[in-house]
């Protein structure tokens, strides 16, 4: 049996609340620019090295986008999730090195 594809806008469980739109709208683009690689899996280390600033510097984007959307303990997961919903903006808005 084939695993069932699943549309994540309409998924009841994949959803978002009208609070964290909310919320997401008040992150910064640097945020926003963290918050993308994050979703796409990469570490914070290599978002570092990608964006040319601290790691100090993304970490603290990271804990700042947590905070802000009020995730718990699956942050990661929470941000993924929210990002595939909320954050598929004009991509043109970000670019390794900038931003930051």
């Amino acid at each position: 049996m084939r695993p069932r594809k699943m549309d994540i806008v309409s998924s009841p469980e994949m959803s978002v609340s009208q609070k964290t739109v909310e919320r997401f709208k008040t992150l910064t683009l640097s945020e926003r620019q963290v918050m993308k690689w994050i979703a796409s899996g990469a570490p914070l280390k290599e978002i570092a090295e990608a964006l040319g600033v601290a790691y100090k510097t993304v970490a603290t984007h990271n804990d700042n986008i947590q905070r802000k959307l009020g995730l718990g303990s699956n942050g990661i997961v929470d941000i993924t999730r929210i990002w595939m919903q909320l954050g598929n903006t004009d991509e043109s808005e970000f670019s390794e090195g900038g931003g930051i």
